[in-house]
């Protein structure tokens, strides 16, 4: 006859006190925030989505903010306006409010006048 044994349920310990979850809701979803370091930015974040489907990095240099997703690279690079998750981290004050100065379009010998 076989003996089985069981091990007692581990308890949770405290939290380390300088241990912090930040999640941010933006538009019903519900995305983990964590700071990375870069050696290129001032600020960098992690947006990765709670349920698992994707994850989005958003910086801070001196050229302003930048988030990797496909709304900011298409519709607000370089036009001074942002997407949802740069958005977020600004209401959040995690990235300073500063908008993110216009690139200026040098002009060549293809310009029509």
């Amino acid at each position: 006859m076989a003996t089985a044994t069981t091990t007692p349920p581990r308890k949770a310990g405290p939290a380390a006190p300088t241990t912090f979850r930040l999640l941010l809701s933006i538009g019903g979803t519900v995305y983990w925030v964590r700071p990375i370091t870069s050696a290129l930015h001032a600020k960098a974040f992690r947006l990765r989505r709670a349920d698992g489907r994707g994850e989005h990095y958003v910086t801070q240099d001196g050229h302003g903010h930048h988030c990797d997703c496909g709304d900011f690279t298409w519709r607000h690079e370089g036009r001074g306006t942002a997407c949802k998750h740069v958005r977020a981290l600004r209401a959040a004050r995690l990235l300073d409010g500063t908008a993110t100065p216009a690139m200026c379009r040098v002009r060549d010998e293809f310009d029509t006048p």
